[in-house]
């Protein structure tokens, strides 16, 4: 080989061994999610993740060991704050089971607790096939409702109980709807309207009582201010 011939194909090697570097961290995942199919040209840098069928162009990486989740931001938003209402929930609801000595508001609470229990456990089972760490905790205004009712006992406890469940639950409702309707993930929609009929069966009890309640204690004033011993609960 003449020294021409070999220094030009010494720079062709050279040449092509820069390409193969420059596209080391290129690959062409393909696949297909249902009836989607993608092909997808994606810079591996080896990071941890997880493909849903919503989200067919994120690529399969690593699955069993994902780290985080493709999920919006909207979304995993909503599985957090439904957590921590979660755990607010059937925490208050014990509270009222030990505390509350109205049979009425019991029940509620022992609603709340079983409802609740079984849906957290969906959630977080939902939370797990999405890849979200399990970073589940109250809000500083949850845990500063469940220490107002420590403070609190009997018709007190009572009326604190059924107001705090009438707020949160409002809220959660309205929540639960606009993921329903809103959220980009379609389990994370399912999920939301799956559990709106029970959250709004909760409300419904809870108001319910809370109009008996009341009434029950304008009664009681109306006979103690009239010289009633009030005993009578409204008979």
């Amino acid at each position: 080989m003449t020294p021409k011939y070999g220094i030009l194909t010494l720079a062709i090697s050279l040449a092509l061994g820069a390409c193969a570097s420059d596209n080391a961290g290129w690959r062409d995942t393909s696949g297909t999610d249902g009836n989607q199919t993608y092909t997808t040209n994606q810079t591996d840098y080896s990071q941890n993740g997880t493909r849903t069928p919503d989200n067919p162009q994120v690529p399969a990486v690593n699955d069993k060991n994902r780290q985080f989740s493709y999920l919006a931001e909207a979304d995993q938003a909503f599985i957090r704050d439904a957590q921590a209402g979660g755990i607010y929930e059937v925490s208050a609801g014990q509270k009222a089971l030990l505390k509350s000595s109205d049979a009425q508001v019991k029940n509620i609470a022992q609603h709340m607790v079983d409802d609740h229990t079984k849906a957290n456990q969906q959630l977080n089972n939902l939370a797990n096939r999405k890849g979200l760490p399990d970073t589940s905790t109250m809000n500083a205004s949850q845990i500063d409702m469940l220490s107002q009712l420590d403070r609190a006992n009997g018709a007190d406890f009572d009326r604190l109980y059924l107001s705090q469940q009438t707020s949160a639950h409002q809220d959660t409702i309205a929540k639960f709807e606009s993921a329903a309707a809103n959220a980009k993930d379609k389990d994370v929609r399912d999920f939301a309207s799956a559990t709106l009929p029970t959250l709004r069966d909760h409300l419904n009890m809870i108001q319910g009582r809370t109009g008996n309640l009341n009434t029950n204690t304008d009664n009681i004033r109306t006979n103690t201010n009239s010289g009633g011993t009030g005993t009578d609960m409204g008979k």
